[in-house]
């Protein structure tokens, strides 16, 4: 008899001592085992147990000392079990005794009860090993009540129903309950902090993929946050689509919580990288540069800035020794790193001249390499055109072109003969029959970048336009839709019997008198040009210089085609005035003597 109240009073000096943080809690499950292992009466040790248990099974508020206990009380149930070894009857007997307690006290009146108990449950699973195994029936008896308990009122419940379901779910069941239940709450239940422990423990699968990425878009932050966290932590990139990886991104980067966007520069684009063994470039093919430039940039910048300088620059190898990288080797992923890297080093005060030294050549030497790319570019004819892939390939050089126009903003024009050997390519490449109308707008904007005076910034935007016009008008458009020398108008297109003077049937398709004496018509026009039936198979030049045709005053709509061409103004959208007179006064040469269309400056 003194034995057994021994025996209890030790039991209950290990619950006290317990309570206390500076106590050792291994060295308090070893002490209790030991005497659990000495008592003959296993009954009376449960019963004293349990009633121990019991207190602090009654107090709801996340007390230091009740949370402790609960920590010794799952250390020691699961001490008995031995990894590799099945467990003996009696090691079994007291978990299960323990269980069964717990689950018969899951559905009690008192919400401390209900909470602790699926508490102790959760500690219970998560405390044991990762290749443990518990008795079909009593797996079943867990599953049944903790569903119950994820419809409890109080969230901190069904917080604790979540954490104790987490060992009992099967992702790889489509039909499993617990993932449909998970799917349920993470999505409908009102409280943050249930869909937070929803996010901790659902398993990634693709059923439950498209439901975690829900979740950063959560109206609370924390979950946004932690959403994120799961993403980069549990799931690789290639699980996602193109579409969803731009989707995160696109939200994360512009969230309006810093804590959020620190997850996805910090933890979910280090992660992506990772996967990719380091490789930049691999990871912005992932992410479709050529759709999504924007997205692809951002990402970029938040790299960069978690990079030293000098990094940086030696870890990009993809230049040659005259510091472009070669024809051959350009792609979409490494002309965009290029870029981007060239303009995150201009931004950084420090050191930018010497990392740009290291990343661009001589100002000449760039602009004879932009040339000699864009001068390459192909033409497809009519059978290309339907040709899938002859089409992407275009559009991807395109895209590259995009990119070594832009980079040319990054170049040091400060030197009197760089400069105007750039402003001369940059010419030369605006009138090359093969540049796409979608380069134009890129092309004009370095060159009034670069160039400093007023008046001739002013005729260079006149001329820009003026080329574009015709481009769209002839068909030399973006690569795919370009025409090739060889193609001719047709012969039956040709107006053989041309009067000299073509009369007015239309004053909306021909140029209008303004009262100035100005020759003026709509803007956003459609050029339509026709052949001089004086001069079958040739075409004149536009004059050099004076008025039209040298005869001393303004060019009328009746003059225009004996001096070149006839063109009709058709319409437009938008009001402004397109002045011949201005055109003339632009000093430039229009010839055409086949497709394309061909513009001199002088």
């Amino acid at each position: 008899m003194g034995t057994q109240k021994d025996q209890m009073l030790q039991i209950q000096q290990a619950f006290e001592k317990a309570q206390k943080g500076h106590q050792n809690l291994a060295k308090l499950v070893a002490g209790l085992k030991q005497i659990y292992n000495q008592d003959e009466d296993k009954n009376m040790f449960h019963e004293e147990f349990i009633n121990l248990l019991k207190y602090p099974m009654t107090i709801y508020k996340r007390e230091p000392a009740v949370e402790r206990i609960i920590e010794f009380v799952a250390k020691f149930v699961t001490s008995f079990e031995e990894p590799g070894d099945e467990e003996s009857d009696e090691e079994n007997s007291f978990m299960l005794f323990l269980f069964r307690f717990l689950l018969k006290s899951h559905n009690a009146c008192s919400h401390s009860v209900r909470f602790r108990a699926c508490q102790l449950i959760n500690k219970l699973l998560g405390s044991m090993s990762e290749n443990a195994q518990i008795d079909d029936e009593l797996y079943d008896r867990i599953y049944e009540a903790m569903l119950v308990r994820l419809k409890d009122k109080f969230p901190n419940v069904r917080i604790q129903a979540v954490f104790a379901l987490s060992r009992l779910q099967d992702p790889t069941d489509e039909n499993c309950p617990v993932i449909d239940a998970y799917l349920h709450l993470i999505e409908c239940d009102t409280n943050p902090e249930v869909r937070r422990a929803v996010l901790s423990c659902i398993g990634p699968s693709a059923q439950t993929l498209s439901k975690i990425i829900g979740r950063t878009m959560d109206v609370k932050e924390n979950v946004r946050k932690l959403a994120y966290e799961v993403l980069a932590e549990k799931i690789h990139i290639k699980a996602f689509s193109i579409a969803q990886r731009v989707k995160l991104l696109t939200q994360g980067l512009a969230d309006r919580s810093d804590a959020v966007k620190e997850v996805v520069q910090k933890k979910l684009l280090p992660a992506w990288l990772r996967t990719m063994e380091g490789n930049v470039l691999d990871l912005l093919h992932r992410l479709d540069v050529e759709n999504c430039v924007t997205v692809a940039e951002s990402a970029l910048n938040s790299l960069f800035a978690q990079t030293p300088l000098e990094d940086l620059v030696e870890k990009f190898q993809n230049l040659n020794h005259g510091k472009v990288i070669s024809a051959e080797s350009l792609t979409c992923e490494n002309a965009l790193y290029w870029r981007c890297l060239c303009n995150y080093m201009k931004s950084m005060e420090d050191e930018r001249e010497e990392a740009l030294e290291k990343l661009l050549p001589e100002t000449a030497v760039y602009a004879a390499y932009l040339l000699s790319y864009l001068k390459n570019l192909p033409i497809l004819n009519e059978s290309q055109r339907a040709d899938f892939a002859q089409i992407e390939d275009v559009m991807k050089k395109e895209f590259i072109c995009q990119q070594l126009i832009i980079l040319v903003g990054c170049l040091d024009t400060s030197e009197e003969g760089g400069r105007k050997c750039l402003l001369s390519v940059l010419q030369e490449i605006l009138i090359l029959p093969n540049t796409p109308s979608s380069l134009i707008a890129l092309l004009m904007e370095q060159l009034l970048s670069i160039q400093k005076e007023d008046d001739r910034r002013i005729r260079l935007n006149h001329i820009t336009t003026t080329v574009k016009l015709i481009k769209l008008d002839l068909g030399i458009a973006a690569g795919p839709g370009n025409w090739t020398e060889t193609e001719q108008i047709p012969a039956q297109t040709r107006p053989q019997d041309e009067p000299k003077h073509r009369p007015s049937t239309n004053t909306e398709r021909h140029p209008q008198q303004s009262p100035t004496g100005r020759v003026t018509a709509r803007s956003n026009v459609q050029l339509r040009a026709f052949h001089n039936p004086r001069l079958p198979g040739q075409r004149r030049l536009w004059p050099t210089s004076g008025n039209a045709a040298g005869s001393g005053h303004s060019a009328t709509p009746g003059q225009l085609p004996a001096m070149l061409l006839w063109t009709e103004i058709v319409a437009a959208r938008r009001r402004s005035s397109f002045c011949w007179r201005n055109l003339l006064e632009e000093q430039f040469i229009l010839h055409r003597s086949c497709f394309p269309l061909r513009l001199v400056l002088l």
